[in-house]
């Protein structure tokens, strides 16, 4: 069993406690974190010290420091949607058996933020958080762009043309045949590819206030279904699955502070 360090467990209370009250004396910090006075004023001077808390010497009072903010500055908005979508993706990848990533954008490619590979035994390969995957060649990367405004769309294509080593999309081409089939996909709300070789991904959007600021990828063997039969069996549950991730963080906005949308400037396989 592993020895908890109750003093940092203290300071860490105090700090919340700070967090909902700032500005008050070391009386009514002990009364709310249920410390001690002694041990409550040696862990703001503490504090104080060390650059997180300061103390106003006239009023006895102790104000929380701009340090603090080094704590949180490693918790971004993508950590919190992704503690909210793990969960839901374990429970739906249990159900189906079959892996799950959640991607989100970064520049020209998309990034693994969460998936259920650990779950699955019907992996073809894992594929780790943080791999980056081009957006032009993988599934969740084409419906992405086909969700965001066109504008979007169009700059993150020629990046993507013009970045060391270039790279285009087998699925939609370019120029105005690009923009055509992007419609395609917005309005059928999915898209599913044939990219990892034995291997068929089917993708929807997560929204966050009408937003697309993810994508849910469901892998799986090509030689256990076609693609018809993939859409008709799990991309109405899939999609709810996204719709309620996406539904949940928008209600719990408050939660993650102010939501940053992806800005633009995340070798070929499913994600």
């Amino acid at each position: 069993m592993v020895v908890k360090v109750r003093s940092l467990q203290r300071g860490l209370h105090l700090l919340q406690a700070l967090n909902m009250q700032n500005g008050v004396d070391s009386t009514t910090l002990a009364s709310m974190t249920n410390l001690s006075r002694g041990t409550t004023y040696r862990m703001l001077e503490t504090l104080v010290d060390e650059g997180f808390v300061r103390k106003d010497v006239e009023t006895g009072t102790y104000w929380l420091e701009a340090q603090t903010r080094t704590l949180s500055d490693g918790f971004s908005q993508e950590s919190w949607l992704v503690k909210i979508a793990q969960p839901k993706l374990d429970d739906y990848s249990r159900q189906v058996t079959w892996p799950l990533s959640l991607t989100m954008p970064s520049q020209t490619d998309m990034v693994v933020c969460a998936r259920t590979d650990h779950i699955s035994p019907l992996k073809f390969k894992s594929i780790p958080v943080g791999h980056r995957l081009k957006m032009l060649q993988f599934a969740a990367g084409i419906v992405y762009l086909a969700v965001i405004p066109i504008e979007q769309s169009r700059l993150l294509i020629d990046l993507a043309s013009r970045s060391k080593p270039a790279t285009d999309s087998p699925y939609i081409g370019f120029g105005d045949h690009a923009e055509k089939t992007l419609k395609t996909i917005k309005r059928q709300g999915y898209f599913l590819a044939e990219s990892m070789p034995k291997v068929c991904a089917l993708a929807v959007p997560v929204y966050f206030n009408e937003s697309a600021v993810a994508c849910i990828s469901l892998r799986i063997f090509e030689s256990a279904m076609n693609k018809a039969q993939m859409k008709l069996k799990y991309l109405d549950s899939l999609t709810a699955l996204a719709n309620e991730i996406g539904v949940t963080a928008t209600s719990n906005e408050d939660s993650a502070g102010e939501f940053t949308l992806p800005q633009v400037p995340c070798d070929a396989h499913a994600v």
